[in-house]
């Protein structure tokens, strides 16, 4: 299985509990337009996060950029710092950058360590 590669048998199964609306096969590549990350986020902020505002499907850049714009208010307004080049990275599907951001976003909501 590619994910547990990538992922920490931690971060795999709390990614499960989610029941997310696409399977992750390739972190790097599921990751990078930011729909995921969104839906991850408004299992715990549902009220801050409208998921219809956010295409599923996109693959352009600026697309991605849209959807991570929407998404870094929402992290931003609940106390997450999240920087460009963190997301930057994501979209451009830099090597262990989208496993790095779900460390973050695990850690930061579920309370399993300090936020980065």
């Amino acid at each position: 299985d590619d994910m547990a590669i990538n992922l920490s048998r931690v971060q795999i199964k709390w990614l499960l509990s989610l029941s997310l609306s696409h399977a992750i096969k390739n972190p790097k590549r599921d990751f990078s337009n930011g729909y995921l990350c969104a839906e991850i986020v408004s299992r715990y902020y549902q009220g801050d996060i409208s998921m219809h505002s956010f295409d599923d499907k996109c693959t352009s850049a600026n697309k991605k950029r849209d959807n991570w714009g929407l998404l870094l208010k929402v992290l931003k307004k609940r106390g997450l710092a999240v920087g460009a080049q963190e997301w930057e990275d994501v979209i451009a599907c830099e090597e262990g950058a989208a496993v790095a951001l779900i460390d973050k976003l695990h850690k930061w909501l579920t309370g399993s360590g300090a936020p980065l």
